[in-house]
Formats: C-alpha cells, sequence, structure tokens
C-alpha cells in the first residue's frame, strides 16, 4: 500500500471526497461526518446534563440549599450551550467551502496538548495518528475554518 492510500485511509476518503476537496467543497459524505460529530457533541453535552442530575437526586444531602440549585442549573446550562454551539458550526461548516494549504508539514508532539501539524500557513491539531503522515512531506490540506479541522489531506505528487 503506497503512502497516498494509507493518508486516504486513515481520513477514510476516497476519489469523490478529494475531487470535491480539489474544488473548494466538502463531499455530500464529509458533510455527513461533520453535521455528525455536532450530534455526537450535543449528546455528549445531554448526559453530562443527566449525570448531572443523577448527582443532584442521589448523592448530594437533602434538603437541597438554593447555592446548590444554582450552581447545578448554571453547570447544566453550560454544557448545552456549548454542545449547541457546537452542533450550530458544524451544521453551517457544512455550507461553506474549504481552503486548500500546500507544502511541507512537520509534525510535533505539545505533551497533555497532543500532537500538531505546522505548516507554512499555521498550526493545526492533528487530524489522523501521527504515524499516518511522513514529517517534511508536501501534502495539500483542506481545512474547514468554520469547524477548526483538517478534513483531508492528500500527499502532494
Amino acid at each position: 500500500m503506497s503512502h497516498r492510500d494509507e493518508v486516504l485511509k486513515a481520513f477514510g476518503l476516497g476519489a469523490a471526497d478529494l475531487e470535491a476537496n480539489r474544488t473548494g467543497r466538502l463531499s455530500p459524505a464529509q458533510r455527513k461526518q461533520l453535521v455528525a460529530s455536532g450530534i455526537r457533541n450535543l449528546a455528549g453535552a445531554v448526559f453530562g446534563c443527566v449525570v448531572l442530575l443523577a448527582i443532584m437526586a442521589f448523592v448530594v444531602n437533602r434538603p437541597l440549599k438554593p447555592a446548590q440549585i444554582i450552581m447545578a442549573a448554571i453547570l447544566g446550562g453550560a454544557l448545552m450551550a456549548v454542545g449547541a454551539y457546537d452542533l450550530i458550526r458544524t451544521r453551517k461548516a457544512t455550507a461553506e467551502g474549504i481552503e486548500t494549504f500546500s507544502g511541507p508539514v512537520e509534525i510535533v508532539s505539545r505533551g497533555k496538548q497532543g500532537w500538531f501539524l505546522l505548516m507554512e500557513r499555521g498550526e493545526f491539531r492533528m487530524p489522523v495518528r501521527p504515524w499516518n503522515l511522513q514529517n517534511g512531506t508536501p501534502y495539500h490540506v483542506y481545512y474547514s475554518r468554520r469547524a477548526n479541522r483538517i478534513v483531508a489531506m492528500e500527499p502532494m505528487q
């Protein structure tokens, strides 16, 4: 398997996805993945609220004090706001185009912050495992600014 095929497999891309990306658009499959990502994040926020309610119902001493209720409402509201914001952001990203950056990449580890991809045009969180890419190799990088993520990469040939 060639390096190009390994990168495409790591991103779960096909020929139709790359063709759409080369023209500055997301493919239907990539749109679906972005929306699903937003839905998963909203579901995580709902789960966090359920856990918070369970703690309030079964762990906290009774009677509940007003400060406890207010704090739980603030935390639950913040969780839901972040989940809803991410869902809206990823849905809007599906309607917008993507940007293409080309050039050599540098892969660096920032300890607990994770792995980052450095290019002349900026610094991005690694979209795939670091062993799927080659340090110093030039790539075409397809980036969705609204979603703030790299949606695809392919080695330059």
